[in-house]
């Protein structure tokens, strides 16, 4: 018996388990703001006034949960007011969690105040990637868009042995039929090359949706406030 334990101890040391299995915590559409209620249809009715204390209670929760790493898929801000960036901030820093920002279609220049990058990527552990778009500039569209210096970075940064997270604000789905949108061909002709590429994680719909579109996980995250519920999700990844 005390062989065996010697011997486990031994495997132990020379080839130690390393595990990068890990829980992803998502949050979108905190919408911080001095308005009571922003509401945009019977369903569709968020509490910007509460998005700090919202916020502040979901990375608690989250933390409690094992939560490792925290992506907020944009509209951080209602109007993009520099204070609410800063508040949501030292939430953030106060919480001492990971956490990656998305510019959403809500932000503005003051989104900087969280990360000066349009698009960036982000290695977490040893095997993991978060490579982080910014398709708030509609273009003309209200689904959003991703140029072709992002399309470019995405191929570039998906070059690797890593697993891949895309995080971005808009879904590159239609809402009526969840198929690929024609004008996120591009991306999707990147995504499809690369069976490395395990998430694609998104908000802005204000509702919740977590289905495979060719093959690919992609999960849109409710609006933290909507309907007076804390809406935030929690993925758990491994290899």
């Amino acid at each position: 018996m005390v062989v065996k334990k010697i011997i486990a101890l031994v495997i132990l040391i020379l080839f130690p388990f390393q595990s990068f299995a890990f829980s992803l915590g998502l949050v979108s559409d905190i919408h911080a703001d001095s308005y009571k209620k922003r509401n945009i249809g019977k369903y569709n009715v968020t509490y910007p006034k509460r998005a700090n204390s919202y916020f502040k209670k979901a990375l608690t929760e989250m933390k409690n949960k094992g939560v490792e790493l925290v992506i907020i898929t944009g509209d951080i801000t209602n109007r993009g007011q520099k204070k609410y960036y800063l508040k949501l901030k030292k939430t953030a820093s106060n919480s001492k969690m990971k956490i990656i920002w998305i510019r959403g279609n809500h932000d503005s220049k003051h989104f900087n105040q969280l990360n000066a990058e349009r698009f960036y990527f982000f290695d977490f552990k040893d095997s993991w990637r978060v490579i982080c778009l910014d398709s708030s500039v509609a273009l003309g569209n209200s689904t959003g868009q991703l140029d072709a210096s992002q399309i470019n970075f995405l191929k570039e940064k998906s070059d690797t042995e890593r697993n891949i997270i895309i995080a971005m604000h808009h879904p590159p789905i239609s809402k009526t039929d969840f198929k690929p949108l024609k004008n996120y061909a591009d991306f999707w002709k990147a995504v499809n090359e690369k069976e490395n590429i395990r998430l694609i994680a998104t908000g802005h719909w204000h509702s919740s949706f977590n289905e495979k579109i060719n093959g690919k996980d992609v999960t849109i995250t409710d609006a933290l406030t909507n309907q007076k519920k804390l809406n935030y999700a929690i993925k758990k990844l491994d290899n």
